[in-house]
């Protein structure tokens, strides 16, 4: 926004309109800090911290993934399957972006098994200064590292990845790889919060603005 617009109420009016339109959904967002307090005043509740980790790759430091753990690059014939596991660990179907993410990727992507069943997923795509990893679904850290870990090999240059602040063990194992954590955005919520989903969990953002 304009700076010559900002503090007029504005941001305010506009929300108010979403939330209107949205009825008695539960709404979830990203914000900044400049929109924090914003948020706060329109009912969203702080969730966790999101970390913008960026940089270019200096290393692949060492990961212990399962012995049952089984990576591959993914094709079209397994975007439906990617959907449904990530409207299980994002609590909603977003298959239209899922899809578009595929697309504007090129495809590119990795898909995990253990003991035969599909236990994750990475995609990327061009974005910005160069690429960026996401969205992650797995079912722990460990899978998650080892999901990066497989599309980094694949990748050159500028490379972004967005994270849970509490998934410590990525975060610091990113840190080693060279993406640093440059920014810290909060996740809000506006509404029951579900239970989260044990067998799957989001890991990698698709962006901020569409979680």
């Amino acid at each position: 926004m304009d700076q010559a617009h900002q503090g007029q109420g504005i941001g305010r009016q506009l929300m108010n309109v979403v939330m209107s339109d949205a009825g008695n959904r539960v709404l979830q967002l990203v914000a900044t800090k400049a929109g924090l307090t914003l948020y706060q005043r329109c009912g969203f509740r702080e969730q966790y911290g999101i970390g913008q980790h960026q940089g270019t790759l200096t290393q692949i430091p060492p990961f212990s993934p399962r012995p049952d753990t089984l990576l591959r690059a993914v094709s079209r014939a397994d975007l439906d399957t990617i959907c449904d596991l990530d409207a299980v660990a994002f609590g909603a179907n977003r298959r239209p972006v899922v899809r578009a993410v595929f697309d504007a990727g090129g495809g590119v992507g990795v898909l995990a098994h253990r003991n035969g069943r599909i236990a994750g997923f990475a995609l990327a795509r061009p974005s910005g200064r160069g690429t960026l990893i996401g969205p992650i679904v797995a079912q722990d850290e460990a899978l998650a590292i080892a999901l990066i870990a497989y599309q980094l090999k694949a990748t050159n240059g500028f490379i972004r990845v967005d994270i849970p602040k509490n998934a410590v063990y990525l975060g610091e194992w990113l840190e080693a790889a060279g993406l640093t954590c440059v920014d810290t955005v909060t996740a809000m919520v506006r509404g029951d919060v579900r239970e989260e989903r044990v067998e799957s969990r989001v890991f990698g953002l698709v962006s901020q603005a569409l979680g």
